[in-house]
């Protein structure tokens, strides 16, 4: 019967398993490992706020600026410049266009500001005013939008820069500015003699 017995022995540690002990303490450390996880994942949700409206800040910036920029680079004809405004004939495919780019328009509260573009007809009133970047930090006599180079009267270049707060929304988000730099060359100047 010893034999036997001890057959029997090899056969189930040959088997192999857990004890009793060990399962209770692989649940114990997953149980550690998870809660550490979780915390993790607790810290980890409002950045992820702050940077996807952080992005949104972004992707409306370069948007406004872009457009901007477009009509800036294809203009013929300076009607009008200030720090905060500039005022361009533009051609499109259904003729020349007046279109004004003004950017101290108040928003929500005395902090922000808007960068507002109207058109109309060349010599006319612009009328259709449609928000291109909405919430502004700049936009002051101050704090300009636009600046130019050699000067204001007979500008070659115009230089913008849109200084927008790094948070999208109403959620607590980043503290810190986003600022965005272009400039347009006005080439279209010398082909129409202005």
């Amino acid at each position: 019967m010893p034999a036997e017995h001890n057959s029997a022995r090899r056969l189930a540690r040959a088997e192999g398993g857990f004890t009793l002990i060990e399962l209770l303490v692989a649940m114990a450390l997953g149980l550690i490992i998870s809660a550490g996880a979780l915390v993790l994942l607790e810290i980890a949700a409002p950045q992820s706020d702050r940077e996807l409206q952080r992005q949104v800040a972004v992707g409306e910036g370069r948007s406004g600026l872009e457009q901007m920029l477009r009509d800036l680079r294809n203009a013929d004809l300076v009607n009008a410049t200030s720090p905060t405004l500039i005022d361009v004939n533009t051609p499109t495919p259904s003729g020349s266009r007046r279109v004004v780019y003004q950017c101290n328009s108040a928003f929500q509260s005395v902090q922000y500001r808007q960068c507002v573009r109207y058109s109309g007809p060349v010599g006319g009133s612009v009328s259709n005013g449609k928000v291109v970047i909405e919430r502004l930090i700049n936009g002051t006599t101050s704090q300009p939008v636009f600046t130019y180079v050699p000067n204001r009267i007979s500008p070659r270049v115009v230089r913008v820069q849109i200084v927008l707060p790094a948070s999208g929304g109403p959620a607590p988000g980043y503290m810190h500015r986003i600022v965005l730099r272009d400039a347009a060359f006005l080439r279209n100047l010398d082909l129409t003699g202005g």
